[in-house]
């Protein structure tokens, strides 16, 4: 519970805190911009008005962490466990939550503008009003009491992710490689 040494404005931009244990941690109006929080335990941590712009969260255990306020446009939160967090009038715009566990999560007056939750277990959570235009739920476990036209009435899509083209290039190198080097051996 009491405030670590390092909350507020004491993180730098690109903190790399991977794998951290800041279970409780106060970081309150915390600029954890760029950070990477990758695979550490914020359990029950206060972020509060924070700031995580393209951070890196994934596979993360928020587990009933309190973000109100926070901004986390563009942050990665693939995987994490978001369990009974709460989210309210967290900025989510364009954030990665695919294959999140949200189960519990309070995500009243959130901004998901954007934001990937193909694959995100929305079970139990709470939900008053809320901004889902061009959010993907493609897969992803719907709360009760609400269904895909609840959502798409809400502006969100349920659309299959297509990859970069960057991996179809990497793809077809990869062929083109194997098969001057086939060509070789011949």
């Amino acid at each position: 519970g009491s405030p670590h040494s390092y909350s507020g404005y004491n993180l730098r931009d690109g903190a790399y805190l991977a794998g951290a244990n800041l279970t409780d941690a106060v970081l309150f109006d915390a600029d954890l911009s760029n950070a990477n929080l990758s695979d550490a335990d914020l359990t029950g941590a206060i972020f509060d008005f924070a700031t995580f712009t393209d951070a890196n969260l994934s596979d993360a255990d928020l587990t009933f962490a309190f973000l109100f306020y926070a901004n986390l446009t563009g942050a990665s939160l693939s995987g994490a466990n978001l369990t009974g967090a709460i989210l309210v009038d967290t900025n989510l715009t364009d954030a990665d939550l695919s294959n999140a566990n949200l189960s519990g999560a309070d995500l009243s007056y959130a901004y998901l503008r954007g934001a990937n939750l193909s694959g995100a277990d929305l079970t139990g959570v709470f939900l008053l009003e809320g901004y889902w235009t061009d959010a993907n739920l493609y897969g992803a476990i719907l709360p009760d009491g609400y269904d895909q036209d609840w959502f798409e009435e809400a502006g969100a899509i349920f659309v299959e992710t297509v990859p970069e083209p960057s991996t179809y290039a990497l793809l077809l190198g990869g062929t083109v490689l194997g098969y001057a080097f086939w060509r070789r051996r011949q």
